[in-house]
């Protein structure tokens, strides 16, 4: 069966006897077993047979080989072409089941897309991959409805909201104007196109160098500059009219930080604040106006409180008997009844005192004092001026100052007015705790801030603290605590130094009140800013220079007045100090009465009727005969540059603080004269002529010299009043043993600068 099968199998081109002996040797060198010895036997017979077959039956063979071969050429022809007409029946038959359905659903996704008609749906035949493929575009199809309806539904939505937007812009108020990058203008509306008369220019896409002027360039140069601030500044429009304009830079929504520096454009707001400033104006005004009106009364009030206080324990308490307790209890009640109205004068005299303080710093008619000082020096004065209101109210007040701070150039005593304003703030509105004072550097600045454990402020609190007239808090059950004025002028004596300052608190939780002042200003005007120390100083050592008084003689003072009331206060008050008074009720009056009798001082009102008090003071100084009477001026009108100018010896505001007052008269009565002749003695020319200019303006006499030799020949032959000499000259000429030992002028005040 083996041999049959095999024989069956056998190909006879392909048998070599050769081949089949090679594989017989190598098979039994491979093995030498019993079963390879008989294939080896069964090898040698097969190579017998297939030598038989290929020798006798090879014709046969071969004939059998050519027609078989032929057959199966014809059949395999005959099935290649069965097998192609096959595959075309079922081409034709898989074409018309996948193609046609593949069409139609190109056909129905068409329709779909190009005539936007979503109600369409593919048809599905089976449930092949076809089938689910014509759901799965049925599903994409009801998607795609929904998606196209909501889009153009956020499109009308959009274009509403953009023609809503376009309508607010175009009728906006303030003018708004956008730039890019670049400074190319993408936007404006016709309000600032109005604002500066451009209604018929194209702006869009002009550079903003172009159209508008250098303040707004600046602007917008520093928001891009420095995208996280908001700035807003003044600047001027056409027709005299004032704008405030905010400008804004623009960054991409929920950018990084780093991203966020890099500003897309800006946005500039502006609004005319004409109207505004004009209201605020009169506002300002009429506070001034009404205040300086207050001064008058308020001066005869305080002044007749006072006097009375004086009298009551002076005059009448040592005469009243004092033993029954009615008798005590009602010199007690008349004593503390005085002493309310002189608080509460005074209190009023403060919140009068910052509404013209708030006038002044707004018209610029400050004079600031800008010298070198600690801020240590400061925060320690300020301390010490409100420990007993802390102590009062049972509050410590700490102090931290971080060591070796530089000097701040500023105006001490308006530095002091803000700590004592922020003191005096956290301890009126704390019950208990600690105000603490903290000075650091930070940077380029100094900051300096006094925290409370108070009662803290809101949200809404923060954003018009510093706002003029506004006390924050529940102002409808709470009394009001001032004027609403004391941190508006804090913020702008901070600002006028180029500081800022600014608020943190929680309600409930206290406050941090914090400003900044920049370190390494210089000085401004130095020479000026000295010398009006130096005539401050001269006042007050100029009774040095004077001869003593006669006992004997009583000295005469006019007091001016168009005020019954306050010549009244004046006449008993310098009365019982010995003094001779007279009175005049105007300027008419005055002049009758100086021609007529020439009194020794004189004490004048500015506002009068006929002549008011600076015509008067003219006419006094211009005239030979009366020149030489002292003149203390006091008024409501604080305009002590002009009084000085007109050489008038003192100037003093109203409410009267008498013991200034009664110092100044006695000053100036012993003086006995108004020459007020001064020596100016410096080698430095272009020192000397400011030294005169301004001494000149504030009513003094001057006489220049720039050499130690030509001062003493000119101090022998004028006698001034004062010698103002740089101090190497004073040595090098030994000028004051010189005047006051060698010549006798032991009364003049010599004032050495170095």
């Amino acid at each position: 069966q083996n041999v049959a099968q095999f024989v069956d199998a056998y190909d006879p081109q392909l048998a070599q006897a050769d081949e089949l002996i090679a594989a017989q040797q190598a098979f039994i060198a491979l093995n030498r077993r019993p079963t390879a010895l008989k294939l080896e036997n069964f090898s040698q017979d097969l190579s017998e047979f297939v030598e038989f077959i290929t020798v006798d039956e090879l014709g046969d063979a071969k004939e059998l080989i050519a027609k078989s071969t032929q057959i199966q050429v014809r059949v395999v022809v005959l099935s290649i072409v069965l097998s192609i007409l096959f595959a075309s029946w079922l081409a034709y038959l898989m074409g018309r089941t996948i193609s046609q359905p593949i069409q139609l659903l190109e056909k129905t996704a068409l329709q779909v897309t190009q005539a936007e008609n979503f109600d369409l749906r593919a048809t599905v035949v089976n449930n092949d991959e076809i089938g689910s493929l014509a759901r799965s575009l049925n599903q994409l199809i009801e998607w795609i409805a929904s998606y196209t309806g909501a889009l153009k539904m956020t499109q009308r939505n959009l274009k509403s909201q953009a023609q809503e937007l376009n309508a607010i812009i175009d009728n906006l108020g303030d003018g708004l104007l956008v730039t890019d990058p670049q400074g190319t203008i993408t936007r404006v509306n016709p309000t600032l196109k109005a604002m500066f008369q451009l209604q018929e220019t194209s702006l869009q896409g002009q550079s903003i160098q172009t159209v508008f002027d250098q303040q707004i360039i600046a602007l917008i140069r520093q928001s891009q500059t420095n995208p996280e601030l908001s700035l807003t500044s003044e600047v001027a429009l056409l027709d005299d009219h004032i704008g405030q304009a905010l400008v804004t830079a623009i960054t991409p929504d929920g950018a990084s930080p780093a991203k966020a520096a890099q500003s897309c454009g800006s946005v500039v707001l502006i609004r005319d604040i004409t109207n505004e400033k004009e209201i605020d104006q009169m506002k300002t005004d009429f506070l001034s106006t009404v205040s300086h009106e207050l001064r008058t009364p308020l001066t005869s009030v305080l002044g007749f409180a006072k006097l009375i206080q004086k009298k009551l324990e002076t005059s009448i308490l040592p005469a009243v008997a004092t033993d029954t307790p009615k008798t005590n209890r009602a010199v007690r009640q008349v004593q503390n009844n005085l002493d309310i109205i002189v608080s509460e004068g005074e209190r009023l005299t403060s919140l009068i005192n910052d509404v013209l303080d708030i006038s002044k710093i707004e018209a610029g008619k400050i004079e600031w004092d800008m010298q070198p000082i600690a801020m240590a020096t400061i925060v320690e004065r300020s301390m010490a001026a409100t420990s007993v209101l802390a102590h009062n109210r049972g509050l410590e007040i700490r102090s931290v100052i971080e060591p070796d701070l530089p000097d701040l150039v500023c105006d001490r005593n308006r530095c002091i007015q803000v700590m004592i304003n922020l003191m005096s703030n956290a301890i009126k509105f704390t019950d208990s705790g600690t105000i603490t004072c903290r000075v650091y550097r930070q940077g380029s600045d100094i900051i300096t801030s006094v925290t409370d454990t108070g009662i803290g402020l809101s949200a809404e609190d923060l954003e018009k603290v510093f706002d003029k007239f506004t006390q924050v808090g529940a102002v409808m059950t709470d009394k009001p605590k001032g004027t609403g004025l004391g941190l508006p002028i804090c913020k702008q004596i901070i600002e006028h130094h180029g500081g800022q300052i600014w608020v943190d608190s929680t309600l409930g939780q206290g406050s941090t009140f914090s400003f900044s002042l920049p370190v390494g200003v210089t000085v401004a005007e130095p020479t000026k800013v000295n010398l009006q120390n130096l005539v401050q100083q001269l006042k007050e050592n100029v009774e040095r220079a004077v001869p003593s008084p006669d006992p004997t003689a009583q000295k005469t003072i006019l007091v001016v007045d168009d005020e019954l009331h306050i010549r009244q206060l004046l006449r008993q008050e310098l009365e019982a100090l010995g003094y001779g008074v007279k009175t005049a009720k105007d300027g008419m009056d005055a002049l009758n009465q100086i021609q007529t009798s020439p009194p020794d001082l004189i004490i004048l009102d500015v506002m009068m009727p006929h002549i008011n008090g600076f015509d008067l003071a003219a006419m006094i100084k211009n005239n030979p005969d009366t020149m030489g009477i002292p003149t203390i001026i006091i008024s409501i009108i604080q305009d002590q540059e002009r009084g000085h100018r007109l050489g008038v010896d003192r100037y003093l505001a109203k409410p009267i603080d008498t013991d200034v007052l009664f110092h100044d008269v006695k000053t100036l009565l012993d003086q006995g004269t108004s020459h007020r002749q001064l020596l100016v003695v410096d080698i430095d020319a272009s020192t000397t002529e400011n030294l005169t200019d301004v001494l000149l303006s504030t009513g003094y006499t001057v006489t220049q010299s720039t050499t130690g030799r030509e001062g003493i020949q000119q101090a022998l032959a004028l006698e001034p009043d004062m010698i103002i000499v740089d101090s190497n000259i004073s040595t090098d000429h030994k000028l004051v043993h010189s005047l006051q030992f060698d010549n006798g002028l032991e009364t003049i005040f010599i004032f050495m600068v170095e």
